[in-house]
């Protein structure tokens, strides 16, 4: 058969908690060790997998997000496309289990929706721990369910050992036509922290050796050569033309974006659109730094862990002071609105001041207080979108505004409806002069104008 002019697969799970991401990593690890340029992707919106991703290639190639609900068809592939152009193969990580997405009534969002857009092989992790002959029932009903998506092979994790794993092969292998790729051990000195966000992100410093422990259990019971097989026997990727990278006029314009050890949360891809459409990008950590970068015309500050870091970010007293005296624009997402608060309460009750420059406080909760997908409607004219404006989005936080932002000059430029509640619509992308600050996270591949907008 002959070879794919993009090599690539999904890694897929039968459901969260099965270990695909530990499974992801220790491929990503491994192949880069053999010396292949290897590409990652994450599935849906997530931070802190792609930061893990990076880190496991070596920060040679970063990881970029795919979503099928978020961004059109034609959008998927061309961010695809590019980005794993020039890879040997790419290793796209789903999203909860293969066929999991918005809803129970349809793939949208899901990994098996993105396998089809991306006509991505996909290799399911199974967790063995307890599991005999019945593993080859689930395979082969993750394998029956959709004939469209192509199941190419399984590699089991949390295998006890040898013997398990060849009970499992054999289960497989002779009542499935779904091809065993080996087992992965348990093993916890590989595990990687975990918050309530998810798992420790990799700019916290996550010790390099958990990634080569990974790809040493991958290395000990994964077959590399045939999983590099079945990447390579992909079909040819279908074209999408340009559209969001696509020759258009730019404004230059310095953007000052967060980017340290407490706000990183801005997609790869966010940054490459706006240099696309003119943007000068300049890094600056609101924890370490003094002051904004010189020239800074427009300051990006993005999601991150600001109650982990908020004593730190109160006594920079300097940086503070510079973002106050901004007279440019300012956008923030989650975090970052955490931060444009006047005060938040962390975990413990206690009091920490921010920069102000919106009304109103954060709290810490004990429980999520937002997760999922957004369909968003500008209400007035803003950073982002002019008035009327609609697109898709995300969010993901365990604060609460609290009050929320209120008072003269106060006003709130979104709505949002979560997509499986019906017509339930709630305030957020709060503005004040030349602040804007809420906890929707926007990737510019569902809507690109957004990016121009925000330019200009």
């Amino acid at each position: 058969m002959p070879t794919s002019d993009f090599p690539r697969l999904l890694i897929a799970g039968v459901q969260s908690g099965v270990g695909k991401t530990t499974v992801t990593l220790g491929i990503l690890s491994a192949l880069s060790k053999r010396g292949l340029k290897v590409q990652p992707f994450k599935a849906g919106p997530d931070f802190l997998d792609p930061g893990h991703h990076t880190a496991a290639v070596g920060g040679k190639r970063i990881s970029r997000n795919l979503d099928g609900w978020m961004m059109p068809e034609p959008v998927v592939r061309e961010l695809f496309a590019r980005s794993a152009r020039g890879a040997d193969v790419s290793v796209v990580e789903g999203v909860m289990g293969l066929f999991d997405g918005v809803s129970g009534s349809d793939e949208a969002g899901s990994g098996a929706q993105l396998s089809k857009i991306l006509d991505l092989p996909v290799v399911l992790v199974v967790e063995a721990k307890g599991l005999a002959r019945s593993a080859a029932a689930i395979v082969h009903g993750y394998a029956s369910l959709d004939p469209k998506v192509k199941l190419a092979g399984v590699i089991f994790n949390r295998v006890s050992g040898a013997g398990h794993y060849q009970y499992l092969k054999d289960a497989v292998a002779s009542l499935t036509q779904v091809k065993p790729l080996g087992w992965v051990k348990g093993d916890n000195a590989a595990a990687l922290g975990e918050r309530h966000l998810g798992l420790v992100s990799a700019p916290e410093g996550a010790a390099h050796g958990n990634y080569e422990a990974m790809g040493k259990l991958v290395e000990e019971g994964v077959d590399l050569e045939g999983l590099l097989t079945i990447a390579r026997r992909a079909d040819p990727l279908r074209d999408s033309p340009p559209t969001i990278f696509a020759p258009s006029p730019a404004r230059r314009c310095r953007i000052a974006v967060s980017r340290d050890e407490c706000f990183h949360f801005i997609y790869q891809d966010n940054l490459d659109l706006l240099s696309h459409v003119g943007a000068e990008i300049s890094l600056f950590s609101p924890l370490k730094d003094k002051a904004l970068p010189e020239g800074t015309e427009l300051v990006w500050i993005g999601g991150g862990y600001p109650e982990l870091f908020a004593q730190e970010l109160a006594e920079n007293r300097s940086m503070m002071a510079s973002l106050r005296a901004f007279q440019g624009p300012l956008y923030a997402e989650c975090g970052g609105l955490m931060y444009c608060l006047e005060t938040l309460l962390d975990v413990e009750g206690r009091a920490h001041p921010m920069l102000g420059l919106l009304p109103g406080r954060s709290r810490m909760m004990p429980r999520r207080q937002g997760l999922g997908y957004l369909e968003v409607t500008t209400e007035r004219d803003c950073l982002l979108a002019a008035k009327g404006a609609k697109f898709r989005a995300h969010e993901f936080h365990y604060s609460k505004m609290d009050p929320a932002p209120s008072g003269e000059g106060v006003a709130s430029a979104l709505s949002l409806r979560k997509p499986w509640k019906g017509d339930e619509v709630r305030p957020d992308g709060w503005t004040r002069g030349r602040v804007m600050a809420g906890y929707t996270h926007v990737h510019f591949g569902a809507c690109p104008a957004l990016a121009a907008r925000l330019l200009a």
